[in-house]
């Protein structure tokens, strides 16, 4: 779980993704809590995820330094697995990946 003083989790999606659900579902099984920005509902998103991923696909997942886009939940865990101490922070242990 995150502490209380800890930066807050954006996800910025396209709605109709199915991925989003899923991702959702995932984050909310593990306590993680994000903000969701829309792009089909604020354009200037798209702006921003090409300003801190170099691109604008959805979904991304942005917590400080750790950027990952255009994921699947299986390819957010892999690319947590490189991030150990993200991985701490978020709480999403070896044990816990099960969604």
């Amino acid at each position: 779980m995150l502490a209380v003083n800890e930066r807050r989790s954006d996800l910025v999606c396209a709605a109709g993704l199915l991925v989003v659900p899923r991702a959702l579902a995932f984050f909310s099984s593990h306590g993680v809590p994000v903000e969701i920005h829309d792009v089909d509902r604020e354009l200037r998103h798209v702006e921003g995820l090409d300003r801190v991923s170099g691109q604008a696909q959805t979904p991304t997942f942005e917590y400080g330094d750790f950027i990952v886009s255009d994921f699947s939940v299986d390819e957010f865990l892999d690319e947590l697995q490189e991030r150990p101490d993200i991985q701490m922070r978020l709480g999403i242990t070896d044990d816990s990946h099960i969604a």
